[in-house]
Parts: C-alpha cells; structure tokens; sequence
C-alpha cells in the first residue's frame, strides 16, 4: 500500500516537472504548432492522469486491492523505472539522432520493456508509430523537428 502511494506521487511529481519543462517551449497556434505545442498537451494530459491516479491511490484502503494485481507484469515497479528512463534519455538521444531514428529507438525500448507481444511486432510497432509520428507532426502539421538522413528521405518521397 504504502509502495503504491509512492510510486503514485513519484509519477504525478514527474508529470509537474515535464510539465513545467514544457512552459519553457515556445507554444505557436493551432494553425502553426511550435515545438513546444504537443509536448505541452501531452504534459497536461499526463498530469491530470497521474493526479487523478494519485487522489484514488491515496483514498483507496488496503482490502480494494485484487490479489491478482500482486503478480500481473504491469505491476512489476522495474517496468515504471524502465520506463521513465526511456522518457528521460529520449531528450538526448533525440539530440544526437533524428527523430524518427529517435522515436524508433525510445519507442522500441519502452515495448520491450512493457514486454509488449514479441520483440518483432514491438520493433514494427515502434517502427510504424514513429513514422506515423513524423508524417503527422512534421508533414502535414509543419512542425520542426531535428532532421536527418532519414527525414529528408520521407521528404523527397513527399515531393
């Protein structure tokens, strides 16, 4: 009980800090999305999650939790740190690589993490959102993103 209600404020806590980092970003308008733009939907959307999880763990007594939850995989605390690595290294990975070859890599690092299916259909997941990713936010959106090889490949594929 007592870990449940650390591991909930540990993640409301990492979702003020992203979302403070965020304010930091420029924002621009719907018709012209700034970088900052979706991190910050994602920053709101995370915190008022892990709020909302937070305010039901601590209101929760000790008999509501299922005995089954003890042994699911989700329950495991190693996969929220594997996790929150992924997400904190994303950042500077992203710095060093493009962002569809950064996307790819945190994307497949957090399927497999989660164990997700098979270590093949998380590579092809990770490697169809992050395109999914790329067409939607750089293409047709316009955001900047870090460019390399690989997005002036989907570029010139665009015309």
């Amino acid at each position: 009980m007592v870990k449940d209600r650390l591991t909930a404020l540990g993640l409301f806590g990492v979702s003020v800090l992203y979302l403070l980092g965020c304010f930091q970003l420029q924002w621009g308008t719907m018709r012209k999305p700034g970088a900052g733009f979706l991190p910050t939907l994602v920053g709101v959307a995370l915190f008022f999650c892990t709020g909302i999880y937070l305010v039901l763990t601590v209101r929760r007594g000790p008999e509501s939790r299922p005995e089954s939850a003890e042994n699911a995989p989700a329950s495991d605390p190693r996969v929220v740190w594997r996790l929150l690595v992924c997400t904190l290294v994303y950042p500077f990975v992203l710095s060093r690589l493009d962002f569809v070859m950064a996307t790819f890599l945190v994307g497949w690092g957090m399927l497999l993490s989660t164990r997700y299916r098979t270590p093949v259909v998380s590579l092809l997941l990770a490697l169809f959102l992050s395109l999914f990713f790329f067409g939607v936010f750089a293409m047709l959106l316009g955001v900047a993103f870090p460019n390399g090889p690989v997005e002036q490949f989907l570029y010139g594929l665009r015309g």
